[in-house]
């Protein structure tokens, strides 16, 4: 039966039935892995498929040993005649479930089957609404496999048959395809998306859906932005009336594509600013204006810059803090000409000065040391911070904490010395943490007072 189906021998089918009548049904208790019908779909045989839907039609809603239908696998390799054949035995086979809760559009759409589509729609355009045990239409696995024609074809049948409603469906994370189409950088897509919702009637894709992290499509783009396609990107979405979740809070309800956009106060584009106050205002961080993605890979460069100067400052400190002053052995002649007197030191008086200014010069290192490492470890706590989530974030600790280690280690020569550096480069270092944590601290004791 196995050489019969892949070679499409109809003629060995009779044979093996006048030999045994019953062999399509023994052959699911000998071989439950296939059907001879899934083996002959999967050959693109025709003629054995008409012939076993012919005999044995219920053959069509077998699954195979990996949750395949006949139909599905059609779909999946796209042999056209075979699958119309398939929907002519039982049009409801088109809606079927398997794997995963995929039907048979699910695989049309991922494998680009624009043809077995078309078939699908036109004998069930219900197909539509299928949705796998993720959430999942067919737009959003065309969009998951970058489909382009796939995704084409299907927006336009839900126009044709007025389910335009579908192109806004979730997934259970929350993500609709405009979401799919902005986390894998699309722009074709999107510019498809869009070019469809404005020669429908009406605006009926949402361009400021929000998924279950509470993010639209530009929040997408902020987040992943890399290059100036991405920029591009942002900027077809903003034109089109797409928002950031956080412009969300100075509205009362999500904006629409033709909404205007909530100024708050601040300059609306084209005001000019009046006074140097307004100018003050106009470059401050604006939730309404500006996005997060960007304020986060500002704060990170301005975070990179001030870890790199304080570190190098740090290996290499300025040499005048550590040099020898000369000021207590310096005598003025009756003249007004400066001159050393290699004789001072050894009284009193020179003592009393050198002792001075080795104060004043173990105050100025002091100062300087906990000042750098202060701005160092602040630093790298923004970095840490502002790369929550990240890939290889254990990774940058690993080596911010090593860098950290490195710098303090650099330090083992410099003054003061002994435990009196060890106590100011722990205050230095970990007085981020502490600041970190000093208000959460407060609040639980007022907390526990009150």
């Amino acid at each position: 039966m196995l050489n019969a189906a892949c070679s499409g021998d109809v003629s060995m089918l009779h044979q093996l039935l006048q030999e045994n009548p019953f062999i399509l049904s023994d052959y699911l208790l000998m071989n439950s892995h296939e059907n001879p019908l899934t083996i002959a779909t999967k050959a693109n045989q025709l003629v054995f498929v008409r012939e076993v839907l012919r005999l044995r039609p219920e053959l069509a809603v077998e699954l195979n040993q990996d949750g395949f239908r006949p139909l599905d696998v059609a779909a999946a390799y796209g042999h056209v005649e075979v699958a119309a054949e398939i929907l002519a035995a039982g049009p409801e086979n088109c809606r079927m479930a398997g794997r995963d809760g995929r039907t048979a559009i699910h695989y049309a759409a991922m494998n680009g089957r624009v043809e077995i589509i078309d078939q699908l729609m036109s004998a069930c355009s219900d197909s539509a609404k299928d949705v796998t045990t993720f959430g999942e239409t067919a737009l959003h696995l065309a969009v998951k496999s970058f489909k382009f024609g796939a995704l084409r074809s299907v927006l336009h049948w839900l126009e044709k048959v007025a389910m335009v409603e579908v192109v806004n469906w979730a997934d259970k994370e929350g993500n609709t395809v405009l979401h799919y189409a902005a986390s894998r950088k699309q722009l074709e897509i999107v510019e498809l998306l869009l070019d469809w919702n404005y020669n429908t009637a009406g605006n009926r894709l949402d361009l400021n859906a929000v998924n279950k992290k509470g993010l639209t499509a530009i929040d997408i783009v902020d987040i992943l932005i890399e290059s100036s396609n991405d920029v591009h990107l942002r900027e077809i979405l903003r034109h089109a009336g797409g928002y950031a979740s956080s412009e969300f809070n100075v509205v009362s309800e999500r904006p629409k594509s033709d909404t205007k956009r909530p100024t708050n106060g601040h300059l609306t584009p084209g005001e000019k600013p009046k006074n140097w106050r307004d100018i003050i205002k106009h470059f401050e961080f604006q939730w309404q204006r500006d996005s997060p993605g960007e304020a986060r890979e500002t704060l990170l460069v301005v975070a990179a810059l001030i870890a790199t100067v304080t570190f190098e400052a740090g290996i290499n400190p300025p040499s005048y803090l550590f040099e020898p002053s000369n000021e207590a052995n310096i005598t003025v002649s009756s003249n007004g000409t400066e001159f050393l007197n290699p004789n001072i030191s050894s009284n009193s008086t020179g003592l009393m000065q050198r002792s001075s200014v080795e104060t004043a010069s173990m105050a100025s290192i002091t100062i300087f040391l906990v000042a750098n490492s202060v701005a160092l470890t602040t630093a790298t706590s923004i970095i840490d911070y502002l790369t929550q989530g990240l890939p290889f974030q254990r990774e940058l600790r690993v080596s911010m904490s090593a860098m950290i280690f490195a710098y303090a280690w650099s330090l083992g020569n410099t003054k003061p010395t002994g435990t009196i550096k060890s106590a100011l480069l722990v205050v230095a270092l970990s007085m981020p943490l502490f600041l970190r944590v000093l208000p959460y601290v407060i609040s639980k004791l007022k907390k526990r007072n009150a």
